[in-house]
């Protein structure tokens, strides 16, 4: 969501900079610049990715402290405590949905000594059934590949959807993992997913689930003032005039199956 690579540049085996790096700077600029925009457009919730930790913990949990936008992982902890609220449920309309997520244990390697990372199994062992009691829906926000997600739903019957980020492609179908589905968007907001669940008042059934994925492509608006940031920042960083056309006035996203 928030980096492209697992640790900053000039950054030492512990994940921190040794001296003041420009490149690293520069990133971090970045984004807290994507956050603040997540904001504008709505985001209320976020896993933790394993890349999100590129800047290290400290500087992850001061900045999503100060977003309105929560932060939720269940495997990551310090000091015998969970670093971020390892579940959270958001209602509506009377529907209760529950969300609880896994990081990428192998954030650990890049960032050695600042946090520790436990088995999502036993992470999720008692957040799952308590989460089941509460809510109408469970979904589990995945970082992790698909093979550890399949050993997941097949241990935890009371997922109703996995909503994955960091491996494997986006999913303009939900990939069916045993009965539960799926699904993945494109990183750093190049595209918005509606998953619609839908549940039967009586019976055991699984949810079912209608899936779309948005391209964010030429035919949307333009917003000036988000262009008016980007360029900002572009001046102070890149040291680049802004365009006198907007980027995305020429960007081409692929097209949608079928289209």
């Amino acid at each position: 969501m928030l980096f492209k690579s697992n640790r900053l540049p000039g950054s030492n085996k512990t994940g921190t900079n040794t001296r003041p790096n420009p490149a690293a700077q520069k990133e971090k600029a970045a984004a807290l610049l994507m956050l603040k925009l997540y904001e504008q457009v709505g985001y209320q919730l976020a896993g933790v990715g394993q890349k999100d930790l590129a800047a290290g913990l400290d500087f992850l949990k001061d900045a999503t402290e100060k977003s309105s936008i929560k932060f939720i992982s269940a495997n990551i902890i310090k000091d015998g405590k969970t670093v971020f609220e390892p579940q959270t449920i958001i209602e509506k309309d009377d529907v209760k949905v529950g969300f609880t997520a896994i990081t990428a244990c192998d954030a650990v390697y890049y960032h050695r000594g600042q946090f520790e990372c436990i088995p999502p199994e036993k992470a999720l062992s008692s957040i799952l059934p308590e989460l089941r009691k509460k809510c109408d829906f469970v979904i589990l926000l995945s970082n992790l590949k698909d093979q550890i997600n399949r050993k997941l739903v097949k241990k935890f019957p009371d997922i109703d959807l996995i909503i994955k980020s960091g491996y494997g492609q986006r999913t303009y179908t939900p990939l069916m993992l045993g009965d539960v589905p799926s699904v993945m968007t494109h990183p750093k907001g190049k595209a918005i997913g509606v998953a619609v669940l839908a549940q039967e008042k009586t019976g055991n059934k699984r949810a079912k689930l209608k899936n779309s994925l948005f391209l964010l492509t030429t035919k949307y608006k333009i917003d000036n003032a988000v262009q008016a940031e980007v360029d900002d920042f572009n001046r102070r960083f890149a040291k680049q005039k802004p365009a006198v056309k907007h980027r995305n006035e020429t960007h081409r996203a692929p097209p949608m199956p079928g289209k």
